[in-house]
């Protein structure tokens, strides 16, 4: 019977510390105000404002980017999949700023591509928005954070089409807002 009672002891220990460990412990460092550039990755430049804040009781990481110029200002939320214990991601790309082409992406936080200073996220399901493009061909998106620093990470979103090589479409550099 004393086994049993402190089987059951150490049981409700372990769920308690499970229950109160934070899944966005790695990114955390991300939580802030920042600012910077933001570029096609080629030559076109604007400013920026970004921020990553917990919101939901601490279940969701809010990002809202604030841009100038021909760039589109965004909103979206990073998720911890409780399920499936992964941190996801859904949100809108402008993928063709002439075009208005624009996907639907839902990510996944990749641990095999990932270190204690590069996070990758990639396309688990891909929509296109725009009624023209519905058989779209692109065919991967990925979202890497770089941290440099705790105050200075580097931001960049890359596409795929079938066949061709990850290429990027968005780069944005960013140092903490004191």
């Amino acid at each position: 019977m004393k086994k049993i009672a402190v089987l059951l002891i150490c049981m409700m220990f372990t769920g308690i510390s499970f229950a109160q460990e934070n899944p966005f412990e790695r990114i955390k460092f991300l939580i802030g105000d920042w600012s910077g550039t933001i570029s096609d990755c080629k030559e076109t430049r604007s400013k920026l404002t970004s921020s990553f804040q917990y919101v939901k009781d601490g279940k969701q990481i809010e990002v809202a980017y604030k841009v100038r110029g021909k760039f589109e200002s965004s909103q979206f939320h990073i998720k911890y999949d409780t399920e499936r214990q992964v941190i996801t991601c859904d949100r809108v790309i402008l993928c063709n700023f002439e075009l208005r082409e624009a996907l639907s992406v839902k990510f996944i936080l990749d641990d095999s591509l990932s270190t204690d200073t590069k996070f990758v996220f990639m396309s688990e399901d891909i929509k296109s928005t725009s009624e023209s493009n519905e058989n779209s061909t692109i065919k991967n998106v990925r979202w890497t954070i770089n941290k440099i620093s705790e105050n200075e990470i580097k931001d960049e979103l890359e596409i795929a089409y079938t066949g061709k090589e990850m290429k990027c479409i968005r780069c944005m550099n960013l140092i903490r807002r004191q």
